[in-house]
C-alpha cells in the first residue's frame, strides 16, 4: 500500500499537498493538543532529490 502511494506521489507532485490539506481536516476537527508544523513543498523537492541521488550511487 505504501510503494503504491509512493508510485501516485511521484507522478503527481500535487496529490501530497492535497493529503496534507485532507490531513490537517481530521486533526482540526478532533479535540486534540498536537502541534502541526507544515514544511514548504521546497524542503519535500529538495528531500526528493537528495533520496534519489543516494539510491543512485
Amino acid at each position: 500500500v505504501l510503494k503504491q502511494a509512493a508510485d501516485i506521489i511521484a507522478t503527481a507532485p500535487a496529490s501530497l499537498e492535497l493529503r496534507r490539506m485532507q490531513m490537517l481536516t481530521e486533526v482540526g476537527a478532533e479535540q486534540n493538543t498536537m502541534t502541526i508544523v507544515m514544511l514548504p513543498s521546497e524542503f519535500v523537492d529538495l528531500a526528493r532529490t537528495f533520496a534519489r541521488k543516494s539510491v543512485s550511487e
